[in-house]
């Protein structure tokens, strides 16, 4: 049993939550090209998660209706978003499926995501903060920090979405198809 999951799973210090929340905002902001990233400092964690919402909507909604290089910008997503799931999965001593799957759904229901996955790699998400603020086309955007979290944390594995809140469907449906060697 892995003893650091066993526990963040009971409790995440608010500094540990408001730590990822600024890492977010930073990787987010260096995907889109900015200068520098937006702050949650001085507000509620609610109040910094409904912050970092309103940034990717707009920074989203402004790169997609500008028609800039989309799919370079989810690359950097991706990218920042891996090197955080790797980070992740140190910190939490992660080495099987299993404990790839908890750390997942422990770390995304800290942002107000309701995620459940399987050992055979299929993820749902029942409940998500962020499909209030994001449309479709937002949604496909943003979701490469999925993917990068879903490949550091798994140590190389690629998740796949099948659908999304945003389109209109009852859950998000994913596949994280995880290497066969345990991360």
């Amino acid at each position: 049993m892995n003893l650091r999951l066993a526990v963040v799973a009971w409790y995440v210090p608010p500094r540990v939550k408001r730590r990822m929340l600024e890492d977010l905002f930073r990787v987010t902001a260096e995907a889109f090209g900015r200068a520098s990233a937006p702050t949650s400092r001085g507000l509620s964690f609610e109040e910094g998660l409904r912050a970092y919402a309103a940034f990717t909507r707009a920074e989203a909604t402004r790169a997609i209706e500008d028609g800039r290089d989309v799919e370079a910008i989810r690359d950097r997503l991706r990218e920042g978003a891996r090197r955080m799931g790797e980070a992740l999965r140190e910190r939490l001593r992660v080495s099987s499926r299993d404990e790839v799957m908890r750390a997942l759904a422990i770390a995304y229901r800290q942002i107000g995501i309701d995620l459940a996955g399987d050992q055979g790699g299929e993820v749902i998400v029942r409940r998500c903060y962020f499909s209030a603020f994001y449309r479709p086309e937002v949604c496909g955007l943003i979701s490469a920090l999925d993917e990068g979290i879903a490949a550091g944390l798994s140590a190389g594995g690629v998740l796949v979405f099948q659908g999304h809140i945003t389109d209109g469907a009852e859950s998000c449906r994913a596949h994280l198809d995880i290497p066969e060697t345990e991360p």
